[in-house]
């Protein structure tokens, strides 16, 4: 009987020590997520702002939209997604979001919609960007990687839609007829793929005009 309580103790004594190791790690290891993660909102905070910028000075009635789900990313790529994400929203809001008297002939609602959406998908972050905008002109980039000798009449055929919208990730490629302050300058799609390329990512393209 004497033995069995003398183990007990030693038993209840070593459950305690276990405890607070498993404590002591999960602090260490939430002082770390500290230190090398953030949340993806305080890369969206200044989103907004600069939404609403680019619809006064585009005269266009703008939406925005964001969902970050919480999500928290390495602090060591949060620059490179802040930027390659206001290129995005200033190419959407430029070329894709059509003018409100536009929309309205065309049975839309006058203000556009640009949304951003966010997920933790294994070691992962998926972040969409959709807008509701006039969507990519299939026929003008071919015309463009045409002219441009990107591809050929004879090979343009067999191209499908996903492969043509990827010219405009091709160095210089723009179909702006007008090159404005914000975008259209023949620079920057190139530029936004190879930077998530270069943290690791990867970027998709889907568009219905």
């Amino acid at each position: 009987l004497i033995k069995a309580a003398k183990r007990g103790a030693a038993g209840d004594s070593l459950a305690d020590i276990s405890g607070n190791i498993s404590n002591i790690v999960n602090r260490i290891n939430n002082v770390i997520s500290q230190i090398t993660f953030m949340p993806l909102a305080q890369i969206f905070s200044r989103f907004p702002g600069i939404v609403s910028d680019l619809a006064q000075s585009m005269k266009k009635k703008i939406e925005f939209v964001v969902n970050d789900n919480n999500v928290v990313i390495d602090k060591k790529i949060a620059d490179t997604v802040g930027e390659v994400f206001i290129h995005l929203i200033k190419n959407s809001a430029d070329h894709g979001l059509e003018p409100p008297d536009e929309r309205l002939k065309i049975g839309k609602s006058e203000c556009g919609k640009i949304e951003i959406r966010a997920q933790q998908s294994g070691n992962y972050v998926v972040i969409k960007m959709i807008d509701d905008g006039r969507g990519l002109d299939r026929d003008k980039i071919l015309k463009k990687a045409i002219e441009k000798k990107l591809t050929t009449d004879a090979d343009a055929a067999n191209l499908s839609a996903e492969q043509i919208y990827n010219f405009i990730f091709m160095p210089g490629f723009s179909t702006a007829e007008k090159i404005t302050d914000t975008s259209g300058r023949g620079v920057g799609m190139d530029a936004v793929k190879n930077n998530i390329e270069k943290i690791g990512g990867s970027m998709t393209l889907k568009s219905e005009k």
